[in-house]
């Protein structure tokens, strides 16, 4: 029942960060400070990443890394 507990609560909390740094992205137009070709690998990283991620059913890691590729992808729309 605690694990459980701690894995929403971590969840929870990485939803909130993540929406609080795209709600960032967008009021103010801008981005991370990465150049464009790094952030374009770096997607690609992540896409491969949840892809493996989902066939071993670990999906708090893909999770992690789709928020992440939204991340990158708004601010790559925002550059």
């Amino acid at each position: 029942m605690l694990k459980k507990t701690v894995v929403v609560l971590a969840l929870f909390f990485m939803i909130l960060i993540v929406g609080n740094i795209m709600y960032s992205f967008l009021t103010e137009k801008t981005g991370f400070d990465y150049p464009i070709w790094l952030q374009i690998v770096m997607v690609i990283s992540f896409s491969v990443l949840a892809i493996m991620k989902v066939q071993t059913k670990n999906y708090i890691v893909t999770l992690a890394a789709s928020l992440a590729i939204i991340l990158l992808i708004t601010s790559l729309l925002n550059t």
